[in-house]
């Protein structure tokens, strides 16, 4: 048999080994966490549109005369700042993820409407350049009790987004009413890295073709405007996740009080009509995306050619998408 001390001394030891076995089980299990975390969220798996975003950016497809256009060359800039969560993203079976983000981005648009006709419709190309200014973002693991955040800020460090360009749009001007078409590209060409959180592109491409209409009372300061637009997205090679095709309409409701003033009710809504695919999908329903929004806007035109605009659209419903508050300032001159 074993004296006391040696069997006070096997305990201490066993306790030892217990403490060392708690601590290894401990540390490895946070560093476990923290890299599920990452690559969870850096992959982007489970979510309805990618990431909880999509080359869809709610608010940017117009506001005031949403569908007509004099001939001329347009430069338009938009400060777009947006704020807003997205809670239980899947990132594992079983494991949820709950995001904030605070985003400060520029999109500059330019567009050229020709005074040529095509099938009695005024031709038009137009180019939409987005690149950041700053942007974080917070992510928090309940199961684990862990909050992981990235910021970046500096166009150096955010740089260009992905461009949109639509080679191909017409306009048709049929009295008070206005009629465009319009073929979309979205290239990949913003930053992509799927080791950061934050990141500028979506690293695919996308095609989105709109239809749109506007009645414009001239005369009484009357507008009901809207843009429907089908979003078919290709492969994020890089995650194999593609992106299901995406429905959504931007409507505005305005009065103009004069050519230099106006208020109105501006909005949208975003449906996912098709399912997520690749092996980068965890969820096994399609996890489609859908989201609304609506809010006041307004237009102070500073002379006939410059004009400002500003609008707020509060999300009221998100699902599988974040969903928060985007505010917009725009400054349009006409050359």
């Amino acid at each position: 048999m074993k004296s006391k001390a040696e069997a006070m001394e096997a305990m201490k030891d066993l306790d030892s080994a217990i403490h060392r076995t708690r601590r290894f089980v401990s540390i490895f299990s946070a560093i476990l966490a923290i890299a599920l975390i990452l690559f969870s969220i850096n992959m982007k798996p489970a979510m309805a549109s990618e990431g909880g975003w999509s080359s869809y950016t709610p608010g940017t497809y117009g506001d005031f005369s949403m569908n007509y256009a004099a001939p001329g060359l347009y430069f338009r800039e938009n400060v777009v700042y947006f704020k807003g969560k997205l809670d239980d993203m899947p990132v594992m079976p079983g494991i949820n993820a709950n995001l904030k983000q605070t985003t400060w981005f520029n999109l500059l648009g330019i567009t050229y409407v020709a005074p040529q006709k095509i099938l009695g419709a005024n031709y038009f190309i137009t180019t939409n350049i987005p690149y950041g200014f700053s942007a974080k973002l917070e992510a928090n693991v309940p199961a684990f009790g862990l909050t992981l955040s990235e910021s970046v800020s500096g166009f150096g460090e955010l740089g260009v987004g992905d461009v949109w360009i639509a080679p191909i749009g017409l306009m048709w001007n049929i009295g008070s009413f206005h009629i465009t078409l319009t073929e979309n590209i979205v290239l990949p060409t913003g930053k992509y890295d799927p080791d950061n959180l934050i990141n500028m592109g979506r690293n695919y491409t996308s095609y989105d073709t709109d239809i749109g209409f506007t009645w414009l009372d001239e005369k009484n300061g009357h507008e009901v405007s809207l843009i429907a637009g089908y979003l078919i997205n290709s492969t994020n090679h890089k995650t194999d996740y593609k992106t299901g095709n995406e429905f959504h309409v931007d409507f505005a409701l305005n009065q103009f009080f004069s050519e230099r003033f106006a208020v109105g009710i501006t909005g949208y809504y975003y449906q996912q009509v098709t399912d997520d695919s690749g092996s980068g999908v965890v969820a096994s329903d399609g996890y489609k995306s859908s989201s609304a929004g609506v809010g006041p806007a307004v237009f102070v035109g500073l002379t006939k050619d410059i004009q400002i605009m500003g609008k707020w659209i509060w999300e009221y419903h998100a699902k599988n998408r974040f969903k928060g508050n985007w505010a917009t300032v725009s400054l349009v001159v006409k050359f």
